[in-house]
């Protein structure tokens, strides 16, 4: 009798090792929709720990800071039908928190859903999806028997509901938008007061009802500063936020009389603002970031190219102050670019690509007026302008001025295509990865330069209206 306790005894242990052990943990996801539909589940470890990567200063507006603040993410992708569902299966040393993203069906029915998940070794989350809207779909948070992932999917199913109906039936007054803005903080509160969730879990919806706040906080008629969360701001989960860094020059912004999405600033302005920053955050990850998203920022919307000289020795003074070395390097570099935005300067010696698959750069049309189009082939006033562009290549045949159009922003397939559609004949450049545009300080398109005979940058910006006029008569 004694051996068959111990015997039991042993089993029952190594069965809880053996669990305690597994790192497998499964997500499945079924859709209850009445047409079978294309969709694309991706699931990406979410992670505030220090990135491994650069930071991208070409695209500050796209958050650069939070895209780059998942370190070695766990990522997988699915494709599949609705009526199949989805299936992950992945190993996870540790408890982590996953976005779940979701794309439902193509075309003009295209429609996107996502949430976060607490994932656990030996988890197996059962997820459901039914319709929302006409195209949508969302997750059926009461049939998740999980407390933690109950509470972080009806965080953003609540979210999306208050906003969806402040979008609808705006507050009529003051005491109603502080209603909208204080029901984000009330939601979060709610569900943390109704279930009893992990550490990680209730920080993340705290944080999440705060960056919610702010966000809508700084679309609001509200003109007075906001009450400074440190909790939100000073901490490395604000990375985990898109909008986390944006918010904080929100409040950088307001503190020194601007409006909260204020983008074109001086390097003084940049400056006392880091000043004020330095008063309330003490994490030197946070103060980086910001430091970069303001000075790429200012990079993007440079136009004073009369200065760049000055502006130099100032900016690398500014970015001096990250104390990441990559990253400081990184801005300088970038600010170095926009020398080729300078009246005077030679063109970047970039390769581009023709339709024939052959290597081109701008110095191969020394001794001609060379007009650079910038366009993408998502642009409609770009296709638009195309004919007269036709035209005036035709007027001009004879002033020793060649047309070069440069697509960025764009698929090769669809470039060609495009040049097919328009019967564009003329010499069409690809501009690979946006080099061209990005050495150029491009981020709009139409964009027309001017280049001279020795390929030295006349004209930085012209129109097709004000084109004809700017061009010198050089037979």
């Amino acid at each position: 009798m004694k051996k068959h306790i111990l015997y039991t005894f042993i089993a029952f242990a190594l069965g809880a090792f053996v669990s305690s052990c597994d790192t497998t943990v499964q997500v499945t996801g079924t859709f209850s929709l009445e047409q079978d539909k294309k969709i694309v589940a991706t699931l990406v470890e979410l992670s505030p720990e220090k990135p491994d990567g650069d930071v991208d200063s070409e695209n500050p507006e796209g958050n650069s800071s939070e895209a780059a603040s998942v370190k070695n993410p766990i990522k997988s992708e699915i494709f599949t039908l609705s009526q199949d569902g989805f299936s992950f299966e992945l190993e996870i040393p540790k408890p982590a928190l996953y976005g779940l993203y979701i794309r439902v069906g193509e075309g003009n029915e295209l429609s996107g859903y996502n949430t976060t998940l607490y994932l656990q070794p030996g988890d197996n989350i059962s997820l459901e999806f039914i319709p929302s809207g006409k195209y949508g779909v969302k997750c059926r948070h009461s049939s998740i028997s999980d407390a933690n992932n109950k509470a972080l999917v009806a965080l953003g199913e609540i979210t999306n509901s208050i906003m969806a109906k402040n979008f609808n039936n705006p507050p009529a007054n003051i005491e109603g938008e502080k209603a909208y803005l204080n029901s984000f903080i009330d939601v979060a509160d709610s569900l943390l007061g109704l279930r009893k969730v992990k550490p990680l879990v209730n920080k993340f919806i705290r944080l999440k009802a705060i960056d919610s706040y702010y966000s809508a906080y700084y679309r609001s008629s509200l003109k007075e500063i906001p009450d400074f969360k440190n909790e939100y701001f000073d901490d490395d989960f604000i990375f985990l936020f898109p909008s986390g860094i944006q918010n904080l020059v929100g409040f950088l912004n307001l503190k020194t009389g601007l409006s909260p999405y204020s983008r074109r600033k001086d390097l003084s302005m940049i400056s006392a603002q880091i000043g004020i920053m330095d008063e309330y955050i003490s994490n030197q990850r946070v103060t980086d970031m910001t430091i970069s998203h303001l000075l790429s920022s200012y990079i993007t919307s440079y136009r004073d190219f009369d200065n760049y000289k000055t502006n130099r020795e100032a900016f690398a003074s500014v970015a001096d102050m990250v104390s990441d070395m990559r990253i400081s390097g990184k801005l300088k570099e970038s600010f170095e670019q926009l020398g080729y935005t300078v009246v005077g300067s030679q063109a970047p010696p970039i390769q581009l690509e023709d339709r024939n698959g052959n290597q081109v750069s701008l110095d191969s049309f020394k001794g001609k007026i060379v007009v650079v189009d910038v366009w993408a082939t998502w642009c409609v006033p770009c296709l638009r302008q195309m004919p007269r562009l036709k035209e005036l290549e035709h007027e001009m045949k004879d002033r020793n001025v060649i047309f070069v159009g440069i697509c960025m922003g764009s698929k090769k397939e669809d470039w060609l295509q495009k040049l097919e559609e328009f019967e564009l004949d003329n010499i069409q450049l690809f501009d690979a990865g946006d080099k061209f545009a990005k050495a150029l300080n491009i981020s709009a398109v139409p964009h027309i330069l001017i280049y001279d005979q020795e390929t030295r940058l006349q004209t930085y910006q012209t129109t097709i209206n004000q084109l004809p006029g700017s061009i010198p008569r050089i037979n």
